[in-house]
């Protein structure tokens, strides 16, 4: 079974090899007067189509990557038609029949054909490019009139006097749906009962804010009363072009950690952002970060912020549902009050009261620094962030004083 599946994938790749050889000999001539790369628009995540294409236009315009010659091609899948049609206003995209001519050139090279920050594996704005530069990828005069009549008729909103609020809340029915022949297993460590976070939505109801669960898939629904909560990912009126317009006029959103958070990032909005692992949150875009409690099982205590990184480094900050297993670490959700705080705080943030807030306490954050500094540092982590420009959630630090040590 085994040798008639690898023969069978032999004979395709040899005559997908023999269809695409005039264009092969093409580039390799091309090659002899101007460096070519190669890059994949990985359009069957959202996270990777939105950010690191975001990154590559930017680098585009202020280094000398326009010298170059980019052959850019899609995956087979789509995760989110509308933000593939916002990519192709800016660039070039060939067939994903390409991956071929792109393999052929990885046998001499598997770096010097390559465009780096679409091959990254995440979409960290190490070199804070997003506070410096416009954004690129955007929706054009007609969409966005479109997106306020549809969101008014159906929703009963005006994009231009509502204050609305992104929520995207992780579970597993995305990846098993999209992508079903993956195991992804691994990721559930990530996944979310959406139900801590009716209260803190409730609560940002209550300070004049209307709340959008996002998303294309869910095992979960929001249930709420409340007129200005709005269960979008389960509504009939969810599309994919509602999914970026509502990132686009957002005050900020609030995440657990999952690649449609990437539509508020390219429109420079911050991010509320309950993150794991704590090593690699993303401080940066001004997103506000809280992270779960770190429970060893056998300390029988939640773990501080240096304990946190010294279990880490026994399985080489590698993360997944396993990892955490290795370590005898269990992550406890954090619960429906102090998410309701952390959207408190958000909101403080967002309206530049933080500092009038009771919450507000900057010893303890320069305390958090000093401590997170120190150990990206201790444990050669240090690059994976760059230029640190978020904030840490003082109602977390000021709830949980184990966890400054």
């Amino acid at each position: 079974m085994l040798l008639k599946k690898t023969l069978r994938i032999l004979y395709y790749n040899f005559f997908c090899y023999i269809m695409v050889s005039p264009l092969i000999l093409f580039f390799v001539f091309l090659s002899l007067f101007k460096k070519i790369r190669f890059g994949i628009i990985r359009s069957q995540r959202i996270g990777h189509t939105l950010a690191n294409t975001e990154f590559y236009l930017i680098d585009k315009k202020i280094e000398t990557s326009h010298l170059n010659l980019d052959i850019i091609y899609k995956a087979k899948e789509i995760a989110n038609n509308q933000s593939l049609i916002m990519v192709k206003r800016k660039l070039k995209i060939f067939p994903s029949y390409i991956v071929h001519v792109h393999n052929f050139f990885r046998l001499f090279s598997k770096s010097k054909y390559e465009i780096p920050i679409l091959k990254a594996s995440g979409e960290r704005d190490v070199l804070n490019r997003l506070a410096k530069n416009k954004t690129e990828i955007d929706f054009t005069e007609e969409e966005m009139n479109y997106g306020k009549e549809y969101l008014l008729r159906n929703f009963g909103c005006n994009a231009d006097t509502e204050k609305i609020v992104y929520l995207c809340v992780r579970d597993s029915e995305y990846l098993n749906k999209a992508l079903p022949r993956g195991n992804w297993d691994y990721h559930n460590y990530r996944d979310w009962n959406i139900n801590n976070f009716i209260m803190g939505c409730e609560h940002l109801c209550s300070l004049g804010y209307k709340v959008f669960s996002i998303g294309k898939f869910t095992n979960q629904r929001l249930i709420s009363k409340n007129p200005n909560i709005f269960d979008y990912v389960n509504s009939e009126h969810r599309n994919d072009f509602m999914d970026i317009y509502l990132a686009k006029i957002c005050k900020f959103a609030v995440s657990t950690g999952l690649g449609i958070d990437n539509a508020p990032l390219i429109f420079r909005k911050p991010i509320a952002l309950i993150h794991v692992p704590l090593e690699f949150s993303y401080f940066h875009n001004n997103n506000l970060i809280m992270t779960q409690h770190h429970y060893s099982e056998i300390k029988k205590r939640n773990l501080s912020i240096s304990e946190i990184f010294e279990e880490g480094k026994k399985i080489n900050f590698k993360y997944n549902s396993l990892g955490y297993k290795k370590i005898n670490i269990s992550l406890v959700q954090n619960n429906s009050q102090e998410i309701k705080d952390f959207f408190e705080e958000m909101h403080f943030r967002y309206s530049g009261t933080i500092t009038d807030s009771e919450i507000y306490d900057k010893n303890l954050e320069i305390e958090f620094w000093k401590i997170f500094k120190f150990n990206l540092k201790k444990y050669n982590l240090e690059s994976t962030h760059g230029i640190l420009s978020g904030n840490i959630s003082h109602s977390f630090l000021k709830k949980n004083p184990y966890f400054l040590n």
